[in-house]
């Protein structure tokens, strides 16, 4: 009498589509994370950041200064490499926020004119469908990984009306 073991090729093996159960290599290969901010902005997540109105704009300007240049954020969180990043910073004057990204630029040694940032001369309008195209078409012609508002909240809003 012979015996027959099955292989992994049998008719019964799980298709490889199918499989829930994987390994510990397959587990680390999963799990790999690539940061935008080490410890801090994971790449490819949305993150909001809000509270009352303490120093936010330099936060934001800090974040899409680091990015830009690929800079450390506040100095202390690395940043692995530089990503083209929109800021729309809409509530601060314009003059004020060119300022503090020149300031945070040359903190880190980085040329702000050198970096891969670009600047958003208007509240994003994301409740309207004509608002969501536009900002969706600068982006993109921007070729912007990374997007920094501040404040998102206005970007909520139907519109461009002031507070």
């Amino acid at each position: 009498m012979t015996t027959r073991t099955r292989t992994a090729r049998s008719k019964d093996a799980v298709p490889e589509a199918a499989r829930t159960l994987v390994g510990p290599a397959e587990l680390a290969a999963a799990v790999r994370r690539e940061w935008l901010v080490e410890g801090v902005l994971l790449a490819g997540t949305p993150a909001v950041v809000a509270g009352g109105r303490v120093e936010l704009t330099r936060l934001a300007v800090d974040l899409a200064v680091g990015l830009a240049t690929g800079t450390s954020f506040l100095g202390k969180f690395p940043v692995p490499r530089r990503r083209r990043v929109a800021l729309y910073c809409c509530d601060a004057d314009p003059a004020d926020v060119a300022e503090q990204a020149r300031l945070v630029a040359a903190a880190r040694g980085a040329d702000l004119a050198a970096a891969w940032l670009h600047w958003g001369r208007r509240v994003p309008a994301f409740m309207t469908r004509a608002g969501w195209e536009v900002t969706v078409r600068e982006v993109r012609e921007a070729g912007a990984e990374v997007v920094v508002i501040d404040p998102v909240v206005r970007a909520l809003r139907t519109g461009d009306a002031p507070d």
